[in-house]
Order: C-alpha cells, then structure tokens, then sequence
C-alpha cells in the first residue's frame, strides 16, 4: 500500500534528537533532563509510527479514486465533416454525415481510433480524430 510519508514529523524528531545529543555531549542536561528529552524523543517516535500506521489502513488515493469523482465526458462534438459508421472501419455503410459542431454521445472508445457514439437514437462509429469534448 502506498501512503504519504509525513516529513514534518521526520524533522520534528530530528530537533528532538539533535538537541538531547547535544546537550548530553556537552553535559549541561542533568541525568533526569536527559531521561526527559529521551522519553520525549521515544513518544515523537511512536507518534510517527501511529501516523503512518493510520495513514496506512486510510484508502490510497489513486487515480482510479481521483477518476470515479470526476465526471465523465460522455458528449463530443464533431470537428468538421464526418461520416457516422455502421461499424469501425472506414469500409463499412455510412448511415449519415455528421456536420461541425453536431453532438454525439459517447459510448465507447475502446478503440483508439473509431470512437463507439449515439447520434440521435442510432449507435455508430466515428473517426476519433473528428470528435472533442463538448
């Protein structure tokens, strides 16, 4: 599972352990001042380690989440002249011609190049190339 590690934390710690190293080093913390700053650092640790457990068990954010939020486009509008096909492949029937600016509603575009769309109450295939979001 992926989380956001929190680096405020992380620095927070880092002061922490700074500072009682320091002090013990240059031996102005008494023997209960240190056990203090210790006891200190120790809870800023378990602290960390809750967060990111918390963080962990939370639901990732993943762009599969980010695109269930979203609004699909499910409309496009024809960019110029277009043939609406009765399959995708542009051998097959034309069942109209689409003009500038007509709407179809998207279907499918599984295939990368012939867009599955409604127009109207007919299902067909469109270029991909000739539609843009409306």
């Amino acid at each position: 599972m992926k989380y956001k590690h929190n680096y405020v934390i992380d620095a927070v710690f880092a002061v922490i352990l700074v500072v009682v190293i320091g002090y013990a080093l240059s031996g102005t913390l008494s023997h209960m001042d240190q056990v203090r700053a210790a006891e200190v650092a120790r809870a800023a640790t378990e602290t960390e380690i809750q967060t990111e457990a918390a963080t962990e068990t939370a639901a990732p954010v993943t762009q599969e989440t980010e695109k269930e939020t979203e609004a699909p486009v499910t409309e496009y509008e024809v960019v110029g002249g277009v043939n609406f096909r009765a399959e995708a492949n542009g051998d097959s029937e034309i069942l109209d011609m689409l003009a500038d600016g007509d709407v179809v509603e998207l279907i499918d575009k599984d295939n990368s190049e012939w867009w599955h769309v409604r127009y109207g109450e007919t299902e067909g295939y469109i270029y991909s190339e000739f539609l843009t979001e409306h």
